[in-house]
């Protein structure tokens, strides 16, 4: 037992890391898309989803790959459905 919860202790402090990072890449897409919504350009870029796939997947196992893919579609998604014209 004693080593599943340090095991757990572990996963939390990733999971703060985790939120950290996702806070802030939010931050940042926040304001690609108000700059990208003030130059009159399309907020959605499908090449540049894809180029971030490649980019996180790259030199990863199939499982990986797979974990990664499901979790960047979702961040995506969800970052769409907050978009709201600034």
């Amino acid at each position: 037992m004693k080593q599943i919860e340090s095991l757990r202790k572990q996963l939390d402090k990733l999971d703060l890391q985790i939120s950290n990072l996702l806070i802030a890449r939010l931050k940042l897409s926040t304001k690609i898309i108000k700059r990208k919504v003030s130059l009159g350009l399309p907020v959605t870029d499908r090449k540049r989803e894809r180029y971030v796939f490649n980019l996180v997947t790259k030199k990863r196992t199939q499982k990986e790959k797979k974990f990664l893919k499901e979790i960047y579609k979702t961040i995506f998604k969800v970052r769409r459905s907050l978009f709201v014209p600034f």
